[in-house]
């Protein structure tokens, strides 16, 4: 379980952040001002950090001194929210502090779940289950192979099927995903980065990361794994 610790003296902040970074996986705790936050995260240490610096409640001095406490390389991960006329200032302030992420508000719910999750080590995964056409390079284009997904996150999937690979394979999947919009087949270069043999049956699980599509289609997986 990992815990995240939101900050800001907004208590309707809280409220709109919990919502949409706490997901299964990740318990959210309150705070007031920097000073609470770090007394709690003495005595149960959090995993990240997202503070509200848009109303003048928390002083970016308050945290850097906060900062300066902590050992090297044990700083948790903060995400600055700042005005966007402060950004610049901020990143000088806290050039010190590679642990402190300064992004500009307003802040779309998209970006903030996305660098939430990044700095928990979290991937955005679904489960869901789509059948998956399989091509190999090295074969003709007419030639295609069938599969089914059993999630899928903004970074690959996991792939069943009676195929064999190996990791380090490469193949170019394409499936349409539920409610994403118009029906439109995504189409991505993948890579094999491990396989799992289940003890019955004849299919394997073959966990794949996705190496190039279009920017559109990254978009509607990120959008249906949210």
């Amino acid at each position: 379980m990992k815990r995240l610790m939101i900050v800001s003296t907004d208590a309707n902040f809280f409220e709109e952040k919990e919502n949409t970074i706490n997901r299964r996986g990740i318990l959210a705790f309150p705070a007031m001002s920097v000073a609470e936050a770090f007394d709690t995260h003495g005595r149960l240490p959090m995993d990240l950090m997202v503070m509200n610096g848009t109303n003048g409640g928390l002083r970016a001095a308050d945290l850097n001194e906060h900062l300066k406490d902590q050992k090297e390389g044990t700083s948790t991960p903060c995400i600055y929210i700042a005005l966007r006329e402060a950004e610049g200032e901020l990143r000088q302030v806290f050039q010190d502090h590679p642990s402190v992420f300064v992004v500009p508000y307003p802040i779309s719910s998209k970006y903030l779940l996305e660098l939430s999750n990044k700095l928990l080590g979290i991937a955005n995964r679904k489960y869901v289950r789509v059948l998956v056409q399989i091509k190999i390079p090295k074969e003709k284009a007419s030639q295609t192979h069938f599969g089914f997904s059993r999630n899928v996150s903004s970074s690959g999937m996991l792939l069943e099927t009676e195929m064999a690979f190996q990791p380090g394979d490469t193949m170019i999947l394409g499936f349409m995903l539920p409610q994403s919009g118009a029906s439109k087949m995504i189409d991505a270069k993948c890579v094999v980065v491990r396989a799992q043999k289940p003890a019955a049956g004849t299919v394997t699980h073959y966990g794949v990361h996705f190496l190039d599509m279009s920017p559109s289609d990254r978009e509607r997986v990120a959008d249906f794994c949210r």
